[in-house]
């Protein structure tokens, strides 16, 4: 009998945490990638691996705008991001954050948050 309760309360603590949607996000990336004739460039994408957490850390935003760069002609100066963010379970929006991204002349990436709603 004990068994059977510690196994229930097992399942029940398993089907918690499996449900919670800081696991099973989704984003939907927008990239306007800017020129120095001044023309734009759009790429887009959807990235739904390896985000476990409500906040989208800058290593992710790194990882987004490098796919989404390769989309697009490479001498661009700088990019504009815009990410919408799902909870794939019910598919119901978690938030939105936009970034502006400069590469440096150390050749690394300058992020900055520009808005961020959740």
């Amino acid at each position: 009998m004990m068994k059977k309760i510690l196994l229930v309360l097992f399942a029940l603590v398993l089907s918690v945490v499996s449900c919670d949607f800081d696991y099973d996000l989704r984003v939907e990336a927008i990239g306007t990638f800017n020129y120095p004739d001044m023309t734009l460039q759009t790429a887009t994408g959807v990235f739904d691996r390896g985000f476990h957490s409500r906040n989208i850390s800058v290593s992710q935003v790194e990882m987004i705008y490098e796919n989404l760069s390769r989309q697009v002609a490479p001498d661009f100066t700088s990019a504009l991001i815009h990410l919408d963010i799902y909870n794939q379970i019910g598919n119901r929006p978690m938030g939105v954050s936009d970034y502006s991204v400069l590469p440096n002349s150390q050749g690394g990436l300058d992020i900055m948050e520009l808005t961020a709603e959740y």
